[in-house]
This record gives C-alpha cells, sequence and structure tokens, in this order.
C-alpha cells in the first residue's frame, strides 16, 4: 500500500525556516518529513547511514545539522543508540481524530525502542489515544480505592461532628467560658452553685457514678434550676391580685 506525506506549503513562509535554514537544512528536514520509513506517530528509525545512501551527504553533515535541528532550532529529536528520530510538531499535523489513526499510533508507539523519546511522546499520546478499558484486576483495585475513601470520608465527617473531650473535672473558669460562648449565658451564678455543687461531691451523678459529659449535666443544671425558679413565682401572690387576696 503506497504511503503519502503532505508537506504544506506554509512550510516555505515559515519565519525559522527563511531566517535560520540553510539550504541543506531545508533539504534534510524535507527528507525528514517525507522519508519512506516516516510514520504516523512521527518518531521511527534512521539510520545516518541511510541518510547518507538517499540524500549523498556526509555524516559529519548530517551530524552537524542534526544538532543545529536539536540544540538551536528544536524541531526534533534524535536517539544515537537506537538510531530512532522525533519530529517534535509532527503530532499537530498529522494526527487525525478517528479511529484508523488511533489504531496505527497506537501500534507505532509500542514499537518505539528509545525509553528516552517515549518520555517525550508519552504527554501527547497519552492525551490523544482513548485509555483501553480497564483489566479486572484493575477495576477491583479501583473499586477498592473507592470504599477506602468513602469510609475515610466518613470518619474524618464523624470526627467533626464528634466535640473534643474537655478536661475533667472542669475547672469554675472553663464552666464560664462553656455558658458565655456556647450557650450564650451571662449569669455566673448558675455557674458557681454549679462548680460549687458537684466540687463537694466529687463529681459524680445520683447514683454515685463519675460523670462523664459535664456539659451536659450543666445544661440540665441551667434547665432544672429556670423551672424551679418560674414554678416558685407562680405561688408568689403579686399585689393587687385578688387570686392572692383570696389565698389569704
Amino acid at each position: 500500500m503506497a504511503k503519502y506525506r503532505t508537506v504544506h506549503t506554509s512550510f516555505w513562509d515559515d519565519t525559522k525556516v527563511i531566517d535560520e535554514f540553510t539550504s541543506d537544512d531545508k533539504y534534510l528536514f524535507l527528507y525528514i518529513l517525507t522519508n519512506q520509513k516516516a510514520n504516523q506517530i512521527g518518531c521511527y528509525e534512521l539510520p545516518i547511514s541511510q541518510i547518507m545512501r538517499d540524500t549523498r551527504l556526509s555524516k559529519s553533515k548530517i551530524e552537524k545539522i542534526f544538532q543545529k535541528f536539536e540544540e538551536k532550532l528544536q524541531v526534533i529529536v534524535y536517539d544515537y543508540e537506537t538510531k530512532e528520530v522525533f519530529i517534535k510538531n509532527w503530532h499537530k499535523y498529522n494526527w487525525l481524530n478517528s479511529v484508523l489513526t488511533k489504531k496505527c499510533i497506537e501500534k507505532e508507539y509500542e514499537m518505539i525502542k528509545s525509553d528516552y523519546l517515549k518520555e517525550l511522546i508519552s504527554p501527547l499520546y497519552g492525551a490523544y489515544v482513548k485509555k483501553q478499558a480497564p483489566t479486572k484486576e484493575e477495576k477491583e483495585k479501583e473499586k477498592e480505592e473507592e470504599n477506602k475513601k468513602k469510609k475515610n470520608e466518613g470518619k474524618e465527617k464523624e470526627e467533626e461532628n464528634t466535640e473534643a473531650p474537655s478536661s475533667f473535672p472542669p475547672t469554675l473558669s472553663e464552666i464560664i467560658s462553656y455558658a458565655s460562648n456556647e450557650m450564650k449565658l451571662d449569669n455566673q451564678d448558675y455557674c458557681e452553685k454549679f462548680y460549687n455543687h458537684y466540687s463537694g461531691i466529687g463529681w459524680v451523678n445520683g447514683t454515685g457514678q463519675e460523670i462523664i459529659d459535664w456539659k451536659s449535666v450543666f445544661k440540665n443544671w441551667i434547665k432544672k434550676d429556670k423551672k424551679e425558679k418560674a414554678d416558685q413565682e407562680e405561688t408568689i401572690p403579686q399585689v393587687g391580685s385578688t387570686k392572692g387576696l383570696q389565698e389569704l
């Protein structure tokens, strides 16, 4: 099957080509783009000996131009160990968004011998080629990681909703601070009465067991005390009250 490599006419208008490329540079670069080994991914094996045979350029000339292409113009990368060339901007003009093109690129990527060139191509290749379906092991691992993540999130949420344990027994200043900041209660009499009462009996409840959550006990203490005061106010006769006069 015949292969065709298209070179856009804008190549000749490119500022870099006009200002930086010599005649030999243009000749060798066009050869790299269009020789019989050029492939879809833009990275392929191309020995210097073959370039010499096809272009009739000397080895020293080719190596000198390659150095210029890599270091100054940054248009190719050549691995002398695996004898492979990588055309850096090839993907911008030759990677079509089709299933056949993607399959071809995937196949050619696996054929690259140079690890260094694979590292350069990998970011482009990974973004272009659709990720293969995960294996059974990968699915199980992914599910395990997801369950682990959910479990950790639940644990973190639970920890957020759990108040940090307070010191025990509490000091009077801690009780006053809690009443003021958490309960918006500025009456220190409640705090002093609560502190004096439970300090006197050793911070135990009515059954003689040590109090675990003094804050809950304090809240109940406040409610009970307020209720007792309200009940007392109802039984005290008010001046001018008919009910009070009748009872007297």
